[in-house]
Formats: C-alpha cells, structure tokens, sequence
C-alpha cells in the first residue's frame, strides 16, 4: 500500500481565484506480476490520473492524495489503501475521485455502496478511461 499525502486545504482559494478541490487518486493491481518492472501498470495509472488532474489545474483541481493497492483483488473491499482512502473521504478530506472504474471494484454489489457513500458526502467520482464524471 503507498499514501503520498499532499496539504490541500478543504475551501482554498488559488491565483486565479478558483476554489480548490482535493482529489483523491485510487491505482490498483490484482497480481504481484510486473510490480517490480521498472515501469507497471500501478505506475501507468498513477501517471494517467495525475495527468488528468492537472489538466483540470484552471478549475482548482489537485492531488492531495493517491492511494495504491498493489497485489489485492477487486473482488473485495478489504484493501489497505481503499480501506485508508474511505476513511478520509468520510472524514471529508476529499472532494474528487479520480480512478479507473474497473481497478475500483471488480463487484457489482460493491460499487453502489461506493457510490452511495461518495454522493452522501458529496465526493464527486472521474474515472478517466470510461465516460463516467459526475463533476
């Protein structure tokens, strides 16, 4: 599990006047293969979510924050960092999202209890390989 915090203040204004919104950025791997290549797949989603993130930087998007779980199965919620990531989206620390939608979960049972928690907290969700953004 890796956590790279960043100090985002809930409510920030930037230069440009614009109000920041902490993002959140959620990379997962099921298997252990390739994880030690020099360049992964945890590593190519990071670099996406990243890249997406800053290129919102004119509406007050960045990251506060990415979450990594490396080796564990979208078949189950019991993750360390997923587990770490609720808890400070419930802690309201976060207000985006940005992940791929099927390194999220891999449960349909699942993914609507993520979603119902996120929109209760107002969490807005990217996922930048599929066309759902609920900003």
């Amino acid at each position: 599990m890796t956590f790279v915090p960043n100090p985002i203040l809930r409510g920030q204004v930037d230069t440009k006047g614009a109000q920041t919104k902490r993002c959140a950025i959620y990379c997962r791997v099921s298997g252990d293969e390739g994880l030690a290549m020099e360049f992964n797949s945890i590593d190519s989603q990071r670099e996406a979510d990243q890249a997406y993130v800053e290129s919102q930087g004119t509406k007050g998007w960045a990251c506060a924050a990415v979450y990594e779980d490396p080796g564990f199965s979208g078949a189950t919620l019991r993750r360390q960092a997923l587990t770490q990531l609720l808890h400070v989206i419930r802690n309201q620390r976060i207000d985006v999202l940005v992940f791929h939608l099927d390194r999220l979960t891999r449960s349909l049972r699942d993914f609507p209890q993520i979603i119902g928690l996120l929109e209760s907290l107002n969490v807005h969700m990217v996922s930048v390989t599929q066309q759902f953004n609920t900003t």
